[in-house]
């Protein structure tokens, strides 16, 4: 009986030491999956553009509606982003989203949006923006509090905002991520002249 007993102890403390850094793990594969699943968001709307299919409800836009392409928004504090299509006979209306949006992100949220003038993106999106090339998008008294990325055919990327506030034009632009429950913290940005994707965690 002893012996059961000290065997149930020693069990116990294994699984308090274990437990913390399993879950750890849990949440670190699920930030990395979900950010994972952002960047596929933006790699399909690309892939959508290129195509050049016209991908919204047929009942709302009759036929022989074209698209100039598609495009994908992030809202500062969501857990979730839209992807829409740009319509050139109904510039004067909303954007339309193209269906089953918008697009749950799981456990994480956009806490920053930014942009980068200089031509080379080669240091990782900074933690704070005070130190850094990086700055928040729309003008320091006015931060936007959403990005828009859009790919126009034939081979068009361009960001909404386009500009820092003196009027210099984007070559990158990205957000900054946080899992809701760990507090770890991932980046993803975007080239706007060849469209390709860089991500990562911290």
């Amino acid at each position: 009986m002893p012996e059961a007993l000290v065997s149930l102890f020693i069990i116990t403390l294994l699984m308090l030491a274990v437990l913390p850094n399993f879950r750890a793990g849990q949440r670190s594969q699920e930030i990395d999956v979900n950010l994972k699943q952002l960047v596929e968001g933006i790699t399909s709307v690309r892939t959508k553009s290129l195509a050049g299919q016209l991908l919204v409800d047929p009942a709302v836009y009759p036929a022989g509606t074209t698209t100039d392409g598609y495009g994908i928004r992030f809202i500062k504090g969501r857990q979730s982003y839209e992807s829409f299509a740009v319509l050139p006979a109904y510039a004067a209306v909303p954007k339309p989203s193209l269906p089953n949006n918008p697009q749950e992100i799981g456990n994480i949220k956009i806490i920053s949006l930014s942009g980068l003038v200089e031509p080379e993106a080669d240091k990782p999106f900074p933690l704070g923006l005070d130190q850094s090339p990086w700055q928040n998008l729309g003008i320091p008294e006015k931060p936007s509090p959403s990005l828009e990325i859009i790919f126009s055919l034939p081979n068009s990327i361009m960001a909404v905002p386009a500009a820092d506030g003196a009027g210099n034009q984007f070559k990158y632009v990205g957000g900054m991520i946080e899992h809701v429950k760990s507090g770890r913290r991932g980046y993803f940005y975007v080239s706007l002249l060849s469209g390709a994707v860089n991500y990562g965690l911290y």
